[in-house]
């Protein structure tokens, strides 16, 4: 599929205890497994260590990819876009994105204290199913998150980190 669709894989994994990987990434190539503990709070570190991954280690990616793991990718996006050099430019998310979503103050999964964010509602994001963007954005993206503290919703930190970026212009598109 590599070839057919000029495109790599990765799961991003964090540690577990009692669980080897080693094998498996042995034999394909394509875990990654960082030092983060796997739940769903840690999500934000997980992103942050993909996005430090593919700042350091992709060097001739056009598009950055991220989505969960639980959710089907139509290949074929991929030959259109291989197709068309200008497909996207910098400085753009496409992905389903929402734009400034109240904040749970109720006892719900997303809850989130006025301590942790004090504001009602969040910047602009774009969350699951995925999204994707350049590589050089990643990079910028990634560059940012070194400033940016970790908040404990992935897909709302990201909208934290661009929203500390938009003095550069960074659009989303659903």
């Amino acid at each position: 599929m590599q070839s057919k669709y000029n495109f790599c894989l990765f799961f991003l994994i964090g540690k577990e205890n009692n669980v080897d990987v080693n094998n498996e990434s042995s034999a394909n190539g394509d875990i990654l497994q960082v030092n983060v503990t796997e739940n769903y709070y840690s999500l934000t570190y997980k992103v942050m260590e993909g996005f430090n991954w593919v700042t350091h280690f992709c060097y001739e990616a056009r598009f950055f990819f991220k989505t969960d793991d639980d959710v089907y990718f139509d290949l074929e996006f991929l030959k259109e876009i291989e197709k068309d050099k200008t497909f996207l430019s910098d400085d753009v998310l496409l992905g389903s994105c929402k734009r400034g979503p109240p904040v749970s103050r109720d006892t719900r999964k997303y809850y989130t204290t006025y301590d942790e964010y004090p504001f009602e509602f969040y910047p602009p994001y774009c969350g699951s199913p995925g999204y994707f963007m350049t590589l050089n954005t990643a990079r910028k993206i990634y560059g940012e998150m070194l400033y940016t503290k970790a908040f404990k919703l992935e897909d709302a930190y990201l909208g934290m980190v661009i929203f500390r970026k938009a003095k550069d212009h960074m659009r989303f598109y659903v």
